[in-house]
């Protein structure tokens, strides 16, 4: 939900998203023909037989290593580092296709509120840019355990404060400290 992004990023824009289920996910990376990871440790669990090293892995395979939840050293942080790098993967293999083929495989997959025309415009900027000119950020925070009914859950709470000083950083947003008070409280 936009308003929610909005919220969290202190009243920062956010006009636009794109979401995407599982089986988009599946779909656009078979249809680029896999990408090539480095996956950091045998990944076993729940059906999950991802081996350790450097592989080409598909749609199916992909899905799994986006969703594996254990044994990264640094927990959900490092869960997400690993999700980045296959986003990237992602990205810098699609910037050399034809990307109309591969949103029409997985067109139904997709919900955003960005037109058709505003899409094929971002897509002609990332192919000339590159993957390289990408940047990602982890939202500054905390991850935390909690115990709830008796079940040990895991949560990760953002620090507003830290949000703006990401922001301002990136974005070079610039805010009186009052106005980023009231915009940066917790909910």
């Amino acid at each position: 939900c936009v308003s929610a992004v909005r919220k969290v990023l202190c009243d920062a824009p956010a006009d636009y998203y794109l979401s995407i289920d599982y089986e988009g996910v599946e779909g656009i990376v078979d249809a680029i023909g896999g990408v090539e990871l480095e996956v950091p440790f045998d990944m076993e669990a729940g059906g999950i037989e991802i081996p350790k090293g450097k592989q080409v892995l598909y749609g199916k395979e992909a899905l799994q290593y986006l969703r594996y939840r254990k044994g990264y050293p640094d927990g959900d942080i490092g869960r997400i580092r690993a999700q980045q790098k296959l986003i990237k993967a992602v990205l810098g293999k699609t910037g050399k296709l034809e990307l109309t083929k591969i949103i029409s495989k997985v067109f139904g997959s997709i919900k955003t509120n960005m037109s058709i025309g505003y899409i094929a415009e971002c897509a002609e900027q990332f192919r000339k840019n590159g993957v390289e000119d990408i940047t990602m950020h982890i939202l500054p925070g905390t991850a935390m355990y909690k115990y709830i009914d008796g079940i040990n859950w895991s949560y990760y709470f953002h620090s507003p404060q830290k949000v703006k000083e990401l922001l301002d950083e990136v974005y070079g947003i610039e805010s009186t400290a009052e106005k980023t008070r009231k915009r940066c409280e917790p909910y």
